[in-house]
């Protein structure tokens, strides 16, 4: 496949009329320190980043740099970002820098449906407004900006009928 021509966004290509926004389930998970996380933490009147990483996956390296300041990454206008880690992802801790905002646990990836990495989901008031794989900064902050401006972005699912 060709490169896009510079300056074309790519969810802006996507002819399909978006979906309807779909409210989020709850999940659960736990802290880095043990303690327990709930997915009603993430209810909030601004777009939530949430990005789903893991310690074997290349293409997750950008978004644990971006995680640690994702304002000069360009990923958010203030609003919050919250990185998830499978169990067991322990060693990957040691990439998140100080004051990054992780939950750990398989639960948060088995009740969104993030069967890989890297991907994210944007949440507002419990609501998921967009979501895919991360094919990069740039892909994520189109789609982040789609959100914002309430055009949300068509996700096909390849688990739909």
């Amino acid at each position: 496949m060709a490169p896009l021509p510079p300056g074309v966004d790519p969810a802006a290509l996507n002819s399909d009329p978006p979906r309807p926004r779909f409210a989020a389930p709850a999940f659960s998970g736990r802290r880095p320190n043990g303690e327990p996380w709930t997915s009603a933490e993430l209810v909030s009147d601004r777009p939530t980043l949430l990005l789903f990483l893991g310690p074997d996956c290349d293409g997750c390296l950008p978004f644990f740099a971006a995680a640690a300041d994702p304002v000069s990454a360009g990923l958010t206008d203030g609003e919050a970002v919250v990185l998830f880690l499978r169990d067991g992802a322990g060693d990957v801790l040691e990439r998140c820098a100080e004051g990054v905002d992780v939950v750990l646990g398989v639960e948060p990836f088995d009740a969104l449906r993030v069967v890989g990495k890297p991907f994210f989901v944007v949440l507002e008031q419990g609501v998921v407004l967009t979501e895919g794989v991360c094919f990069g900064l740039d892909q994520v902050r189109s789609h982040l900006r789609h959100a914002r401006d309430g055009a949300g972005v068509t996700v096909i699912r390849l688990d739909e009928p």
